[in-house]
């Protein structure tokens, strides 16, 4: 794979995160891992493992 320059992949970065800023990504993120790790703990009771 060839490499990218600094600049080309800001602007990759850029349009694949729709030009949000890092304190919005960092919340929904943090809002993800948390349903996630929801799930998972549910998931874990109903199977019977209680971890």
């Amino acid at each position: 794979m060839e490499r990218l320059t600094e600049l080309e992949r800001k602007i990759l970065v850029g349009r694949f995160l729709g030009g949000k800023s890092m304190l919005e990504l960092s919340t929904e993120l943090d809002l993800a891992v948390r349903q996630l790790h929801g799930l998972c703990r549910r998931a874990l009771r109903k199977l019977g493992d209680h971890r």
